[in-house]
């Protein structure tokens, strides 16, 4: 079981969240240590580099500011009718915050989840505070303005928007007076859940653990109503209440797939028939192209949807399976583990909520890939007719016209390295997950070395696909792979043999005589251990690795080497 390490910042009681948080991450097998500053001594903490907190070094940081909590004495200055005063006080609070960030930056460089202020109603002055330059509105939205604005200007700080989520819930609903005047903690039990889910959220976002897939049935799922029973005009989509709840669902399903989500269908049904849907309900925002592949039969869903995995390569730990069959969601959750599923609700006016409510589709950056991913799936089609109509695998690899490059990691690339580092978990060797923020660090450090791979073949540009962390330990001639990975779409063509080559040829021309890669297994890197037992000749057993190990081997070994169907670009030399 993995261990991720949360810190929390805070001027206020956030014990209560905890225990929902440690819940909802042990259920993804990850145990959480926590560390929580004092009410008042945060900054002392931050600062003091032989602190509890600086020596706790976090995984994730979070921190939650109360603007009370800053000068519970002022709250006449922070309510004051002098303009000048108010806007000096409201200003402090906002570069206190900005200063707290800066800090903990000294010494932490992962993801910053920082919160904003929710309004707290009644409102100081009745109805006339929403008109009025001196009304608590006016307050709350300069201090949320400007705390979204520090998350803009620093990278990897992140907005956890309170004031959202009390809006939300409703403020009745969120704030409880009496907990706050009892013990500084001023939530209500449904609002202390729903936060704890949503810092969650946040993590296994970070962790990983974002969805990349949707599968989708189609009868009363995407529609009302059954293609092959009913006629065309009886089906329910469109601008007319049932129809314009589905036609909703739709749309928001299209704006997944703009965000880069893939969407596949799944449907008991004859191909035929699904297709002509697609044609004759004129109304729908989906249309079959949107799909990256179907599955329109009368096979098991199980079977089928084993087979969407293996065409689009991606794990079940990634894809998420929606049906409003029971029958359907529990085979298929039983049947193929890892794979996320959920049933629809039955009043379609939920489908909404419902899709958004889990989190799986929360990432923390949106890369360039992520836009144009179903526009590679397309290409993979390509690729994949290719092989079929291929003498032999070699034969196929030779045709594809592989060019990969190996590079210095480029900072207008980080969004796409982190998110890498974040989702990346088939061939990762220790699952290093980094924000922006940290590999900027290490770009800018002498002692690192930070590689981008990117590929691309005739039929288009794969991208950054690879990302290497390694320490240059100079004195001792050894070249220390501190992450290696390459993403599933990738993978079985060569291109961790070609990385592997061209970081050695980088090390025999610097002068290293080993190069040592760190190793901690998980669930899902088996195929790291395949690879190196492959060309190095060596016999690990997976299985019974318990313990992270350091995989060695000589700069002069002869069997490494760049395929001879890649043309291998080394442009770190």
């Amino acid at each position: 079981m993995k261990k991720v390490k949360i810190a929390f910042v805070r001027n206020y009681t956030i014990e209560p969240f905890l225990s929902i948080i440690r819940k909802i991450l042990l259920e993804k097998k990850f145990e959480t240590e926590f560390f929580i500053t004092g009410y008042d001594d945060y900054a002392v903490q931050i600062l003091n580099h032989e602190s509890k907190f600086n020596s706790f070094k976090p995984n994730i940081l979070v921190v939650f500011l109360w603007p009370q909590g800053f000068y519970s004495n002022n709250d006449n200055i922070f309510f004051s009718e002098n303009i000048k005063d108010r806007k000096i006080f409201n200003q402090k609070i906002i570069d206190e915050i900005e200063t707290i960030v800066l800090n903990c930056r000294k010494n932490f460089f992962g993801p910053i989840l920082l919160a904003n202020f929710p309004k707290i109603y009644p409102a100081k002055m009745g109805l006339m505070d929403y008109s009025s330059s001196n009304g608590s509105e006016e307050i709350y939205n300069f201090l949320n303005n400007s705390i979204k604005s520090l998350c803009l200007k620093h990278k990897s700080v992140f907005l956890f928007d309170l004031e959202s989520k009390a809006y939300f819930l409703g403020y009745r609903n969120f704030f409880d007076p009496k907990q706050w005047h009892l013990s500084m903690f001023p939530f209500m039990a449904n609002a202390t859940e729903y936060i704890s889910i949503e810092i969650s959220k946040f993590c296994l976002s970070f962790l990983g653990l974002a969805h990349k897939l949707v599968i989708l049935d189609a009868d009363n799922t995407l529609w009302g109503g059954i293609i092959g029973e009913e006629r065309i005009t009886d089906i329910k989509i469109g601008d007319i209440y049932p129809g314009s709840l589905y036609k909703n669902f739709q749309n928001e399903l299209k704006l997944l797939k703009q965000r880069g989500i893939l969407l596949a269908l799944c449907s008991k049904n004859n191909k035929a028939d699904i297709e002509d849907a697609f044609i004759k309900l004129k109304f729908m925002p989906l249309n079959i192209n949107d799909f990256v592949t179907i599955r329109a039969n009368w096979k098991s869903k199980n079977e089928n949807i084993l087979s969407i995995l293996k065409e689009i390569n991606i794990s079940a730990n990634n894809a998420l399976f929606i049906d409003d069959s029971p029958h359907e969601i529990e085979l298929v959750s039983k049947s193929i583990e890892g794979i996320t599923t959920c049933l629809l609700p039955k009043n379609p006016s939920d489908f909404i909520n419902f899709l958004y409510n889990h989190g799986i589709f929360d990432n923390l950056n949106l890369s360039s890939e992520d836009l144009n991913r179903t526009k590679m799936y397309e290409q993979e089609h390509d690729r994949i007719n290719l092989k079929d109509n291929s003498k032999n695998y070699q034969d196929y690899l030779q045709d594809l016209g592989i060019n990969q490059s190996i590079k210095w990691a480029n900072i207008d690339n980080l969004q796409r390295l982190s998110q890498l580092t974040q989702k990346t978990n088939q061939f990762n060797t220790t699952t290093l997950r980094l924000s922006e923020f940290e590999i900027e660090k290490y770009i800018n450090s002498k002692k690192f070395l930070v590689l981008e791979i990117e590929v691309n073949d005739k039929f288009g540009n794969l991208g950054i696909v690879g990302f290497l962390l390694a320490e240059k330990k100079e004195k001792d001639s050894i070249l220390v792979v501190l992450n290696l990975l390459f993403s599933c779409r990738s993978l079985g063509r060569g291109i961790e043999n070609a990385t592997i080559s061209l970081l050695k040829d980088y090390a025999l021309k610097h002068n290293y005589k080993k190069i040592k890669l760190l190793y901690s297994k998980t669930k899902k890197n088996y195929l790291v251990i395949d690879f190196f037992n492959e060309i190095l000749g060596i016999k690990y057993d997976y299985d019974s690795i318990n313990n992270d190990i350091v995989i060695e081997f000589s700069t002069n070994v002869k069997n490494i080497h760049c395929p001879n169907h890649i043309n291998c670009n080394n442009l770190i030399l």
